[in-house]
């Protein structure tokens, strides 16, 4: 996700452009995650989302490794993500700091 900040930051004119832009990607993210309720109380289709959302997987491989309980394939698929969002957003994000310097 700091690879889309960084984006996000080098692309836009003002301070406040970055922070609305940010907010719009990490509050539906968070409010659509397992953060504060869990996936099974939720609607068929935001509990689809949740299950493969990011956030939800970073959450449950935290909550696991905090508490000692199983892991499953949280922690992969948090890494798994880390991976795709890092190929997909830091050239482009190292194309436009180079541009600014």
């Amino acid at each position: 996700m700091a690879w889309i900040s960084m984006l996000v930051g080098l692309a836009a004119k003002s301070a406040t452009t970055v922070h609305m832009l940010t907010g719009m990607l990490a509050i539906p993210l968070t409010f659509c995650s397992n953060v504060f309720v869990k996936t099974d109380t939720m609607p068929g289709w935001l509990q689809t989302w949740a299950d493969i959302n990011p956030i939800s997987q970073e959450a449950t491989a935290l909550r696991a490794l905090t508490s000692g309980g199983p892991v499953g394939n949280s922690v992969w698929w948090t890494l798994a993500w880390s991976v795709v969002l890092t190929a997909v957003f830091a050239p482009p994000a190292i194309q436009a700091y180079r541009r600014r310097v």
